[in-house]
C-alpha cells in the first residue's frame, strides 16, 4: 500500500538554501513554471486514487489493484479530468442461504462500499459516454481480521442479556462494532458489510440496520458479517403494548378516474402514500400505537370500495362522492368519516351505436361499435335493458394491458343472439355527468332456415390424412431432421420400408455420437417420439440414454416454453420412468410449463406476458394426460382457463389466428390439443364450432392439389402438411377410441410374461464384518438378463472379475485387512480355524485387481462369492439364472464351509447346525426405501427403522422374531412416509409446498422459480418483505424480476427479485425509483 506524504522539512531546507544563495550574490537558476502544462497533461491522462476519510491517500498498485477491508472508509477519486465518472464494480453475492443480490463496491459518488472478502475487477468510465473507459483496476477486499462484534443502539450496548426496551411499534437503528485482533477499540462496521435478520418474535428489519416492532412482545435480531458469518451479534428488543388514542386519515378532495387495472378488472384507485393530491395518508396517536389496524366501511359502496389486497386502496366504481367510515380494530369507538369526490378524467358527452338496426342469426356472437364523444371518454360502458327479454344479450368489456395501467384502455361491446325475434335495446351510460343521452337501437334475430349439412367429417378427416401422407411419403425420411415426416406417417398407420427406417436410425446414431450434448431439449424430444413410433428404444442409442439426456437437461430452465412442453410429451410417449433425483421430474416439467401461462389463459414462448395460439395448443397437448388427475389440481385449473380462452379466440370459420391471420398450422395445434384432452371439437356444446363451421372443415379448406397450404389452399407448405395431417390423425384416434397421438405405448415392444420386471439385489460381506457393499436396490430386467448381467448393473461391469458363469471377485469390495472382523458365530462354527486373527494373517490375495478387490480365497481357504435367490441356494451358475419379477438376489461373501456361515447348513446334512432365518421380506423393504432414498431417509421414523434393519441383517444370525419385528416396524414407517404430502398441496388457506413431509417455510426454490411461503407455509402473492427487501410475487406466486406495474405504479425488481430504489440503469436508460420503489416521472 503506497501513501503520499508531504515533507515540510525538505521544503523548508530548500527555501533557506535559495535565500542564502541570493544574499551571497550567486545567480540562482530558476526552474520554468510547467504546472500549467502538467495540469493539461494530467487532464489528458486521468488516473484513480483512493482517499481515506482521514485524508490519507492510497495510490493504485503496480498490478492496478487497491487493497481495502471493511473498516476502510473513503472515496475513489478520478483525477485529471473534469468529466463525470461512472464506477462499475459489481457482482452477484449471496446474502442468505436462499437469497442473492447484486452488490456495488463503489457507489455513484465513488464511495467504497465493502461486502465480503473477494477480489473484484471493474472500471471507471465517462458517465455521459460509457464507451470512454478511463481506467480498469481491481479492488482486493481482504479480511478485516475482526474477531469480536457487539451491537449498539445509540450509545447503549445491547445483547440477549442486555435487551433494548421500546413501546408499541417503535423502531430504531442498530450499529455493529467490531474489534480487530490484537486491538482493544471497537470500530463501527458499515451496514453494507452486514447481514441483518429477525431470529424470532414480532420484529422486522427495514433496509440496513433499521428495526421495527410490529406488536408487543420480545423479538431477537441478529447481525452477522458477510466476510465471516460466524461472527455475529444477537440482541433482544422488548416492546410494551401501547393503546391507540386517535388517528387521522387524509384523502384527496377530488380524484380523477382514468387508469384501468387490467389484471383485477377495475379502476386504479387512491393508494397509500405521501402525495396529498394523489394518495391517502394515515397517522396515529401515539405514533407507536401497537395495533394500527383499521377497518374500512364503504358508506357508498356503489361509488367506491376500499380494497386492502395488494395495496389497491380506495377503488372507484363510478363518479360521485364516496364516503367511508374508518374504525380502529382495537377500539371501534375510535372512528373517522372521510369523503372524496371521484370525477371522470374525460367526461362522456355523447354516444351512438354505429347502426340503428342490427340483423343477426340465432346463435351469433358479434362485436359492435359505439361512437363516443370524446373518443377517449374514460367510461364507455352502459347498463343495458330490453323491450323484450330472451332475444339478445348485450355486454361490455374493458381491455387493457395487464402490465401497464397507463396504457390506453379499450371498451368492447358484444351482442349475443339468443332467440328469434325483434327487440329494442337501450343503454344507459355509466357516466351521466356529461349529460350523455341513452344509446338506443333495434336488433332483429332470425332463425337460419338452412338444411343441416349432411357431411361425414370423420370420412373427410380420413381422406385428408391419406392426402397428406401421400405427400409426406415422397419427402425425405432417411436423415436426422426428417422426424415429423416419419412420425406422421408411422402414427397414421403407413408402412415405411425397413431399409428407410434403418437409414434414419443410422443417421440418428451419428448425430448422437457427435453432437448429443449440443442438442436442445426439443431436438431430443423430437427424436425420442419418432424412435418410439418406430418401436425403437430411446434408452440405448449408441450407448446413450436419450431419456436421461432429456430429464437431466441443464439448459431447460432458461430455455423457451417448447422445451419443457416437448420434453414432457416425449417422456410420456412410452410412460418412461423418471428417477426422483432427476433435474426434471414430471412435476417440475409441469410446473415449468404452467409458468408460461398468461393471465388471459394462453401460453407464451418466452414468458407469461404474451402468448400465441400455437404454443397454447402445444402446452395443452403436454398437460392433457394430467388434466383429469386429482394429483395435479393446478393442471385442471390452468387447462380450464385455457379452454375458455381458446373458445373466445375462435374465428367465425372455427379456425385460429397467428400474427392476425388465420392459418392451418395454428388451427391444427388446437385440434391436436382438443383430441388429447378427449374433447370432441365437433360437438357444438363443447364450444369449438361456429354455426355450420367446425375445425375439421376449416383444415379441409387448406387442401391443395398435392398437400395442404399454410394461409390458404393455393400453395403447398411442407410444415402445414405435417401438422394438418397429424392433427387429423389425432382426431381420428379420438373418434375411434384409439391411443392418442402422443400416447405411443401401442408401439412399445411387448415383452412376454416373466421376461421383464424388477428384482431386488444386495451385495453383502457380513462374514468379514464390513457390512454391505451395495445395500438392497430394485433392478429392472429384460429378456436375456441373468444374474451376472444384473449384478453388473449394480456394481458396474468394470468391477466384475471373472467369467459370466462365475464371479471370482468384486473390485472395490474390500475396505482393507485392518477392517476385517470375523463374527463370533463363525469362529464357533469353524472351531477356531477361522477367526479375525487368522483372517488378517491370511490376508487378501488381491485377485489380480489391486488390494481393494474381494474374492475367492481372500482371508480364508474357504472364502468366495455365493448367491441366493429368494432365500435358497442355487445349484447352477449365475449366467444360468433367469430372473422372475419380484425375486430377491443376495450376493454374499462366505468365509467358512462354502456357505455354511450363510445358510447354517453343511453339505450332506439336511438339518441346520445353526439357525439363520430368511431375510427376503426385510430386504425388499430396504430396497423400497432406497428407491426414493433421499426422501425416505429424510423421515426420522424411516431412517431409524432402516438403520435398525441394517444392523440386524448384518448380524446374520439375528432370530427370526427380531427380524420380523424390524420388518414390521420398517413397513409401518414406509407406509406412513408415503402418506405424507410431497410437493404442492392446495388447502382452504392457499397453496402449500412439502419436502419430505415437511411444510416449507420461507423461500422455496423449485428449480424453475422462487416462491415465498409465509410463517404458516402459505404461498404469498403480491408484495412480500423479506430481510429488509421487498419482492413481488405474480398471480402464481412466482417471484418477478424486471419491470412490474402495480396499482398504477412501475417498479423495477433486480435479477434477484429485490425491489430497487434510487437510480437504476435498464437497457441503457436511467430511471429514478422513489423511496417506496415507484418510478418517478417529470
Amino acid at each position: 500500500m503506497k501513501q503520499k506524504r508531504y515533507s515540510f522539512g525538505k521544503q523548508l531546507l530548500s527555501m533557506l538554501l535559495v535565500m542564502v544563495l541570493l544574499l551571497s550574490g550567486i545567480t540562482v537558476p530558476v526552474k520554468a513554471d510547467n504546472s500549467q502544462k502538467e495540469q493539461v497533461n494530467a487532464k489528458e491522462q486521468p488516473y484513480v486514487y483512493f482517499q481515506y476519510d482521514d485524508g490519507r491517500i492510497q495510490e493504485m498498485g503496480e498490478d492496478n489493484t487497491f487493497t481495502l477491508n471493511l473498516l476502510d472508509t473513503g472515496n475513489f477519486v478520478l483525477a485529471g479530468t473534469d468529466k463525470r465518472p461512472d464506477w462499475n464494480f459489481s457482482a452477484r453475492v449471496q446474502v442468505s442461504d436462499t437469497e442473492y443480490q447484486k452488490h456495488y463496491w463503489v457507489n455513484s459518488k465513488g464511495r467504497y462500499v465493502p461486502f465480503d472478502v473477494r477480489k473484484v475487477e471493474g472500471y471507471v468510465c465517462n458517465a455521459d459516454n460509457p464507451g470512454e473507459v478511463f481506467q480498469t483496476f481491481s479492488i482486493d477486499n481482504v479480511s478485516s481480521e475482526i474477531e469480536e462484534v457487539k451491537a449498539f443502539i445509540g450509545n447503549q450496548e445491547v445483547s440477549l442479556d442486555k435487551p433494548y426496551q421500546v413501546e408499541g411499534t417503535a423502531s430504531g437503528n442498530v450499529s455493529i462494532k467490531g474489534r480487530v485482533k490484537g486491538e482493544e477499540e471497537f470500530k463501527t462496521i458499515p451496514v453494507e458489510a452486514l447481514h441483518f435478520e429477525t431470529v424470532s418474535g414480532p420484529g422486522l428489519f427495514y433496509g440496513t440496520g433499521t428495526f421495527a416492532m410490529q406488536e408487543a412482545g420480545e423479538a431477537i435480531f441478529k447481525a452477522s458479517l458477510y466476510e465471516n458469518r460466524n461472527l455475529a451479534a444477537e440482541f433482544k428488543v422488548i416492546s410494551g403494548a401501547v393503546k391507540l388514542q386517535d388517528f387521522t386519515v387524509t384523502v384527496p378532495k377530488v380524484w380523477e378516474i382514468d387508469s384501468w387495472n387490467g389484471l383485477g378488472g377495475y379502476y386504479v384507485g387512491i393508494t397509500k402514500g405521501q402525495n396529498t393530491e394523489k394518495n391517502f395518508n394515515l397517522s396515529f396517536v401515539p405514533y407507536n400505537a401497537t395495533n394500527q389496524k383499521l377497518v374500512w366501511e364503504a358508506l357508498t359502496p356503489d361509488i367506491a370500495e376500499y380494497m386492502e389486497a395488494f395495496g389497491n386502496g380506495i377503488v372507484p366504481k363510478k363518479a360521485g362522492v364516496a364516503k367511508f367510515k374508518i374504525s380502529s380494530e382495537e377500539n371501534p369507538e375510535i372512528s373517522k368519516e372521510v369523503s372524496v369526490e371521484f370525477r371522470y378524467k374525460d367526461t362522456l358527452k355523447d354516444a351512438k351505436a354505429d347502426k340503428e338496426v342490427y340483423e343477426l342469426l340465432d346463435g351469433d356472437y358479434v362485436t359492435f361499435q359505439i361512437n363516443t364523444t370524446p373518443s377517449n371518454a374514460t367510461e364507455q360502458r352502459f347498463q343495458w335493458s330490453y323491450s323484450q327479454d330472451g332475444i339478445v344479450k348485450v355486454t361490455d368489456s374493458v381491455e387493457a394491458d395487464v402490465w401497464d395501467v397507463n396504457a390506453p384502455k379499450k371498451t368492447l361491446h358484444y351482442m349475443e343472439a339468443l332467440n328469434e325475434g325483434e327487440v329494442t335495446v337501450i343503454g344507459v351510460p355509466y357516466d351521466t355527468t356529461g349529460d350523455c343521452k341513452n344509446v338506443e337501437f333495434t336488433v332483429r334475430v332470425a332463425k337460419e332456415e338452412v338444411a343441416p349439412e349432411e357431411v361425414d367429417y370423420l370420412k373427410v378427416a380420413k381422406e385428408d390424412i391419406e392426402h397428406g401422407t401421400a405427400y409426406l411419403s415422397k419427402q425425405s425420411l432417411e436423415k436426422y431432421g426428417n422426424e415429423w415426416n416419419l412420425f406422421t406417417l408411422l402414427r397414421s398407420g403407413k408402412e415405411v420400408s425397413q431399409e428407410t427406417l434403418d437409414k434414419y436410425y443410422a443417421s440418428v446414431e451419428k448425430q448422437v455420437k457427435e453432437k448429443v450434448d449440443k442438442m436442445r431439449a426439443t431436438d431430443l424430444a423430437r427424436v425420442i417420439i419418432t424412435l418410439e413410433a418406430m418401436g425403437k428404444n430411446p434408452q440405448n442409442v449408441s450407448d446413450v440414454n436419450l431419456f436421461e439426456k432429456l430429464y437431466n437437461s441443464k439448459s431447460m430452465a432458461s430455455d423457451t416454453s417448447n422445451c419443457p412442453i416437448w420434453a414432457l410429451i416425449a417422456l410420456d410417449g412410452w410412460k418412461s420412468e423418471i428417477p426422483s433425483d432427476a433435474l426434471w421430474t414430471r412435476e417440475k416439467l409441469i410446473e415449468q410449463i404452467l409458468s408460461f401461462q398468461t393471465e388471459q389463459g394462453g401460453f407464451g414462448l418466452f414468458d407469461n406476458k404474451s402468448s400465441s395460439i400455437d404454443m397454447t395448443g402445444m402446452a395443452l397437448q403436454a398437460l392433457a394426460p394430467y388434466y383429469q388427475d386429482d394429483k395435479y389440481p393446478k393442471v385442471k385449473k390452468a387447462v380450464d382457463k385455457t379452454l375458455d380462452y381458446l373458445k373466445k379466440q375462435k374465428t367465425e370459420n372455427a379456425g385460429y389466428l397467428d400474427g392476425g391471420k388465420e392459418n392451418s398450422c395454428t388451427t391444427a395445434q388446437v385440434l391436436t390439443a382438443l383430441a388429447a384432452l378427449k374433447i370432441d371439437p365437433m360437438n357444438a356444446d363443447e364450444g369449438f364450432t361456429s354455426n355450420e363451421n367446425n375445425i375439421v372443415k376449416n383444415l379441409h379448406s387448406y387442401k391443395t392439389e398435392d398437400g395442404f397450404g399454410w394461409q390458404d389452399g393455393k400453395q403447398t407448405n411442407g410444415m402445414a402438411v405435417q401438422q394438418v395431417t397429424y392433427a387429423l390423425e389425432a382426431y381420428r384416434r379420438l373418434v375411434e377410441n384409439k391411443n392418442s397421438l402422443y400416447d405411443i405405448t401401442d408401439t412399445k415392444p411387448q415383452t412376454p410374461d416373466n421376461e421383464s420386471g424388477h428384482v431386488v439385489i444386495s451385495v453383502e460381506r457380513f462374514t468379514i464384518g464390513q457390512g454391505y457393499i451395495y445395500e438392497p436396490v430394485f433392478v429392472p430386467f429384460e429378456k436375456g438378463d441373468n444374474a451376472a448381467t444384473l449384478l453388473k448393473k449394480v456394481i458396474g461391469k468394470e468391477n466384475f472379475v471373472g467369467e459370466d458363469t462365475y464371479l471370482e471377485a468384486i473390485v472395490g469390495g474390500d475396505l482393507g485387512t485392518d477392517k476385517v472382523v470375523v463374527p463370533e458365530y463363525i469362529e464357533k462354527l469353524s472351531n477356531g480355524s477361522v477367526t479375525t486373527e487368522t483372517a488378517r494373517e491370511w490376508g487378501n490375495e488381491d485377485n489380480g485387481d489391486g488390494g481393494d478387490a474381494l474374492g475367492e480365497f481372500d482371508y480364508s481357504n474357504y472364502s468366495g462369492w455365493m448367491y441366493h435367490v429368494n432365500g435358497e441356494e442355487v445349484g447352477y451358475g449365475i449366467a444360468s439364472y433367469k430372473p422372475k419379477d419380484g425375486d430377491v438376489l443376495r450376493f454374499q461373501f462366505t468365509m467358512y464351509g462354502y456357505g455354511t456361515d450363510l445358510t447354517g447348513r453343511q453339505w450332506g446334512n439336511p438339518n441346520p447346525i445353526i439357525d439363520i432365518c430368511n431375510k427376503d421380506e426385510i430386504t425388499k423393504l430396504m430396497a423400497e426405501v432406497n428407491a426414493d432414498r433421499e426422501k425416505m431417509m429424510a423421515v426420522p421414523e424411516v431412517k431409524a427403522a432402516y438403520d435398525e434393519a441394517v444392523k440386524l441383517v448384518s448380524a446374520v444370525i439375528t432370530p427370526k422374531e427380531e427380524i420380523d419385528a424390524a420388518a414390521a416396524k420398517l413397513r409401518e414407517a414406509v407406509e406412513n412416509a408415503q402418506k405424507v404430502p410431497n410437493g404442492w398441496l392446495e388447502t382452504s388457506e392457499g397453496w402449500q409446498y412439502y419436502e419430505n413431509g415437511q411444510k416449507v417455510i420461507g423461500w422455496l426454490d423449485t428449480g424453475n422459480h422462487w416462491y415465498y411461503m409465509d410463517h404458516n407455509g402459505i404461498m404469498k402473492t403480491g408484495w412480500v418483505s423479506v430481510n429488509g427487501h421487498w419482492y413481488y410475487m405474480d398471480q402464481w406466486g412466482a417471484m418477478v424480476t424486471g419491470w412490474v406495474s402495480v396499482n398504477g405504479h412501475w417498479y423495477y425488481m433486480d435479477q434477484w427479485g429485490a425491489m430497487v430504489t434510487g437510480w437504476v440503469s435498464v437497457n441503457g436508460h436511467w430511471y429514478y425509483m422513489d423511496q417506496w420503489g415507484a418510478m418517478v416521472t417529470g
